[in-house]
């Protein structure tokens, strides 16, 4: 199950992402972002790494929180314009 949500804080978009999938240890999380990690045997590792890159290049960030057994969680903020 993946529950989405949007809200808007302050001038901030925020879309999160949540499942309920069998989650991550800190160490997999943090490795997770940086590009170039997977745990796929045909992935590259680059599609979160590429999002938080684009993210950033336009004042928004890209989060993912995840606790092991009980699922990750990603949230992506960016700039909300009229």
């Amino acid at each position: 199950v993946i529950e989405v949500r949007f809200e808007k804080r302050d001038g901030t978009g925020v879309v999160s992402f949540q499942d309920d999938g069998e989650g991550m240890d800190e160490d997999t999380t943090h490795k997770a972002i940086k590009g170039g990690f997977t745990t796929k045997q045909h992935g590259t590792g680059l599609g979160l790494s590429i999002c938080r890159h684009l993210l950033g290049a336009h004042g928004g960030t890209l989060t993912v929180e995840s606790v092991k057994s009980e699922g990750t969680q990603v949230t992506v903020s960016f700039p909300a314009h009229r």
